[in-house]
Order: structure tokens, then sequence, then C-alpha cells
């Protein structure tokens, strides 16, 4: 019987009519598996999967199949983004065996729950041959078969703790080390497929903002223009897609993700901080008003993503037929279009067109190109929308508008922020605990990731609003965190403390999303830095030792790391303001490049930075280091001026 009828996730309830037994994961999934002994099927996947509706359609959907399936398999769906914790220890089994990842993530597992087999899309007969091939094996030699687990098992243990502990590491900012990992000629990293991964950039910038160098800024703006003006971005309706499969970033998989769009406002807003311009302003402001239009619906938290697919198929709503250009427009029009977004014959993929922007050559009548092109998608399907709302997307959601508020002047950013982060806590957050999904009938248990963003949001607010609340906050909820996730042998978070997996994992390496260990040891210094508590920046510097030895051997999969280092290394004086307007803020932060050395103090506060520094109706601007602090001054021209 497929279990999945009464499942809360939209992904599982897109497999809750196929003729597979699916179980959620679950004790007594688990407990089956062990008392029939039988292998178990674990299928991993998420709503806005192009792949994974394909091969729901093509096996899972399949009688013959199913039935095999069912007889000797036990089959566990898991939505990854309802449980990471699940998809991070099996994903890490693929990359170890395989070498790449992605999904539908399939395993075969032993009824232990350890891993035999990895893999990701299958068509329906390779699938079947595949289930086929292994039940027939653990039929006739189990023991052969556990061995061999074991043996892979003891080996990626072993690869993992192989190499000589580093107890430093160097911030790798020089071109000549980074020059083989970039691509020059279209920008992002270099390889085939194009995923923004803002952590990298943002680093990036930051280096090329403290050494400048003409290198660095012509990679870092071939990058955003591929980001911003070809495919990646909906030129349309705002919001970015997910990766392109192209190096040259015209072709996108069109699910558009919370993360992602999160990730890359901050980018864009914090380039254009750093560079005192506004360049980007009008994607970041289309991006947040598509994502606060579409994905919030009527509700106040963030929905996670939006399908690639409709019902016509991946990208159907986005793209735009010769035909329909054909009838819609006239010849003049066709070469506005062709100019403008690049709708010549040589761009036509399957006799469709995705619109590509030609900045330089936009015609004075775009505005009415674009409503045109909108009337006609609006007549298109439109992709389904994965509802559930997950705690770190929105707290990610809600530092994307904080630093757009901050590098743009718009006071509305900063206070939807604030409301955001609000029904953040009021949704996610019960006794000391917080929840990365609240269903109606459910409430499933946050992870490393949930809680290092939920501190993360509370200390970007707490330097834009009431300080010393929200970084009082942010202190109590990282004691906690080091309660329940540090792991004293390990030196890191542990990812969850799910007793259900087999192995624990701790999450080091930075990918679209910045490592959970990374983010937790952004926000021990930055907490060390207001509190002055030695046992932040130890914990902090006793994890980047713990994660040496991988920076070295692969730099760029550690940027958010890297940063930190560049952070500490570069520490600058800090402004706390009181009693100072959102403007004269805005203008500190630009003019300093201090987005992260800013603290705005709304009333008094205990906290070593703080305290004593709050006095009713009087600006005062503090600025300190980390030994002492100058008599206050009153005005914004002082503070910019004053030395320390």
């Amino acid at each position: 019987m497929n279990e999945l009828n009464a499942a809360n996730s939209t992904y599982l309830k897109q497999h809750s009519k196929n003729p597979v037994n699916w179980q959620t994961w679950s004790t007594k999934a688990l407990q089956l598996a062990k008392e029939t002994d039988k292998l178990i099927v674990l299928s991993i996947g998420y709503s806005a999967c192009h792949w994974c509706h394909v091969m729901e359609k093509e096996s899972f959907n399949d009688e013959e199949v199913a039935h095999f399936m069912n007889e000797h398999f036990v089959s566990i769906k898991v939505d990854k983004e309802e449980r990471p914790d699940i998809d991070h220890v099996y994903m890490d089994f693929l990359l170890e065996t395989k070498g790449h990842g992605g999904w539908p993530l399939n395993c075969i597992l032993l009824p232990d729950t350890r891993p035999i087999f990895a893999g990701t899309y299958f068509k329906k007969k390779d699938w079947l041959n595949l289930l086929l091939r292994f039940d027939r094996i653990y039929k006739e030699s189990p023991q052969k078969i556990k061995d061999i687990v074991k043996e892979i098992n003891d080996e990626i243990a072993f690869q993992e703790t192989r190499f000589i502990k580093q107890n430093d590491f160097t911030l790798v900012d020089d071109w000549e080390e980074w020059k083989s990992h970039i691509d020059e000629q279209k920008g992002g990293l270099n390889y085939q497929q194009k995923f923004p991964i803002p952590c990298v950039w943002n680093f990036l910038i930051t280096v090329n903002n403290q050494t400048p160098s003409e290198k660095w800024e012509a990679c870092i703006h071939r990058t955003l223009k591929g980001i911003t003006e070809c495919g990646l971005y909906d030129h349309l309706e705002g919001g970015f897609f997910r990766y392109c499969v192209d190096r040259e970033w015209r072709t996108p998989h069109f699910e558009k993700m919370t993360y992602d769009n999160a990730q890359i406002i901050s980018l864009l807003a914090k380039y254009d901080g750093i560079k005192k311009t506004v360049n980007y302003l009008p994607i970041v402001e289309q991006t947040i008003e598509f994502l606060e239009g579409t994905f919030r619906g009527n509700g106040k938290l963030f929905a996670a993503s939006m399908d690639a697919d409709n019902n016509n198929g991946e990208g159907a709503y986005y793209i735009f037929s010769r035909e329909e250009i054909e009838s819609n427009f006239n010849s003049t029009e066709k070469d506005e279009l062709e100019e403008a977004f690049l709708m010549s014959k040589d761009t036509l993929l399957e006799e469709h067109w995705h619109l590509q922007y030609n900045k330089d050559h936009a015609p004075l009548g775009l505005d009415l190109l674009k409503t045109k092109l909108l009337k006609i998608r609006r007549k298109h399907s439109f992709p389904a929308l994965d509802n559930k709302q997950i705690c770190s997307w929105n707290c990610m959601m809600s530092i994307a508008l904080i630093d757009a508020a901050l590098s743009y002047g718009k006071k509305r950013w900063l206070n939807n922020a604030e409301a955001l982060f609000s029904e953040i806590l009021n949704h996610f957050v019960e006794n000391n605990k917080c929840y990365r999904l609240v269903y109606p009938n459910q409430k499933i248990e946050g992870s490393l990731e949930d809680y290092a963003w939920l501190i993360a949001a509370m200390i970007k607010l707490g330097k834009v609003f009431k300080g010393g609340y929200y970084f009082q906050l942010a202190k109590q909820w990282t004691d906690l965190v080091m309660d329940s996730f540090w792991d004293k042998q390990k030196n890191l978070f542990v990812f969850s403390n799910n007793s259900t997996l087999y192995k624990q994992k701790f999450e080091i390496a930075d990918n679209v999303v910045p490592s959970s260990n990374a983010v937790m040891a952004h926000n021990l210094y930055d907490l060390y830095l207001v509190t002055q508590n030695e046992r932040y920046i130890n914990m902090a510097n006793g994890m980047m030792e713990e994660v040496a030895v991988k920076i070295v051997k692969s730099f760029p999969n550690y940027t958010h790391w890297l940063h930190l280092k560049s952070k500490i290394k570069n520490f600058k004086k800090q402004y706390v303001l009181v009693n100072v307007s959102f403007e004269e803020q805005c203008l500190i932060q630009k003019k300093k490049d201090l987005f992260d050395l800013v603290y705005l103090l709304e009333s008094k506060s205990d906290l070593t930075l703080f305290k004593e520094k709050y006095v009713d109706e009087e600006k005062n601007i503090f600025i300190c280091n980390h030994q002492l602090c100058l008599s206050p001054v009153r005005s914004i021209e002082e503070a910019l001026t004053a030395d320390l």
C-alpha cells in the first residue's frame, strides 16, 4: 500500500498515486526491512526536480516495475528539502563512489540502512535490471554483500581521515591560484554547467575590494553579466533559475528556488554597495517583487520553489515558439526582439526561444515588447509552486532584504525583513527548539542548517535594527546549538541528531548554499566581536583548523571558510550607532564598506560592545576596535574622518 497519500510534502504527494508501495522514512519502515530481511530502495528528490518527474512517469508509475519493487524491496521516498539530514548522508556515498551527484538520488540499502549502491536517474529497463541484479545477489550471497558494504564504507571512512591534519590555511586570494578554476571567457567557475554559487563570488568580490585587480574585476563583471543578462534570469517576471546546462549561461534548468534567489539578491546588492552604484537595482527590485508576489501568495513566509515543468514539459511556461512570435509581432517588432532578446534563427532551440537580454541594444519600445511577451506567456499553464516553507531559506530571504535595503537605501525592505523574521520566530520556534518545517499535523525538527541560518539572520538584524535585543537572542541560540550539536572529538557541529542514520554527517564543504558549519563559524566570530567572549573565537578558530586540510586540497569548495579568514585578517574598526537615522546608517555602510561592522543600538544592553553606550534621544557614534572605543562623535562627517 502506498502511504504517501498522508504525506504533507508536495514531492511525496506527487508519488502518492504510484503503484509502488512507498513508505516515508520512519522507524516502522526501517523495522519492516529488518524483520523481512529485504533490501531497501531509497529514492530521494524534490518537487521542482525535472528528472525526478521523468523517472516517476517512466518507472515508478509502471506496473511491472512496481510489482517487482513491492515483492522484493521495502521502498522509501524522501523529500530532500524536508529531510536534508537523510539526503546528505546518502549523497556523500554517491559522491564518494561515483564522483558526481544529482537528483533523483536512488539508492539500494541493506536492511540496516547501510548503502550498497547509489545512482541518479535511470530509464525503466536499466532500473529494473539494477533491481533484479541486487535482489538476486542478496538472496544468493547475503554475507558477501554485507562484506562488500563494510569494505566500501571502511575505505570511505579511511579516506576521510588519511590526510595529515594542518593547523592553519592561507587566504587563497591570488589570481594565479584561482585562474585554473575560473572560466575567463564566460565567467563563473570552469565547468560546462553554470551554477551561480553566490558564496564564491561574495568572497572574490571582497578580495577584489581589499586588493583591487583588473583581472578579478573583469572576471567578476563577466560572471555577474552571465547571471543577470543571459538565460539564468527571467527577464519578464524576475527571479533566477537554478542553473544553466551550457557554458554560455543560455539554457537553464527552469526551476526557481528560494535559496538561490535570496543569495543572488545579496550578492548583487553587496556588489553595488561596494561599487557605489545601482546597476543591479532594477533586477534586485524585480526579483524581490516576484518573490513577494508569487512565492508568498497570501501568506507571510516564502514557499520553497517553483517547478521547472508545466503541463507541456520542462520550461514550457517560459519559452516562446516561432509561431507565437510570427503571429503576434510585426516585422519591426521582430527586428527589435532579435536585438533586445537575441531571438534570431541561430538561437532557436527546438523551434522555441528562451529570452536572453542584450542590454546594449535595448530598443525604445522595450516595455511594449515585454508587455506583449507577457501576454503570450500568461496563456501558458503556470508551473506548480511547492508551498512548503523552510526555516533556513526564509532566514536567507530576511538577510537578502537587509542587504538590499542597505545598498539601495530602501527602508521598506528593512521593514519587510524584520516583519519576515518576526514571522519566522512565530512559525518555526517553540520551547528553545527550531523546526525546519511546520505543517498543521506535523513538525519536522530543524537541522544545523536551520539553526545556523536562524542565528545568522538574528545577527544580520542586530546590525541594523535593535542591536542589543537581536544579538542577545543570537547569543542564547548559539549557546543552545553548542550544547545540542557540538561534537568534541570532531571539533565541529554535527548536521543532525537523527539516530536512524547509519552514520553522522558533518557538513563542511560549501555548495550552492554555504556549509552549515561555515555559517556557524561566521556566527561565532560575529558574536565574539560584540561579546568579546573568547570561547566563541576559540571555537571558530578550532573549526577552521579542523577543515584546513580540506581547504588546502580543494579551496574553491570552501569559500565561505575563506571569507571568514578574510574577515578576521582584514578586521576594521566597528561603528556603534545610537539614535542615528536609517539614511545615515546606509551612508556609513557604503562609505566605509563595513557591511559586517556597523551596529544600530536602540536600547540599553549589557553586551560588551554595547555596554553603557545607549542614552535616550542622544545621538552618538562610537568607533571601536577589539581593545577600546573612542569618545563618541555626533555627526556622520566626524565618524567618517575619525581615526583609531
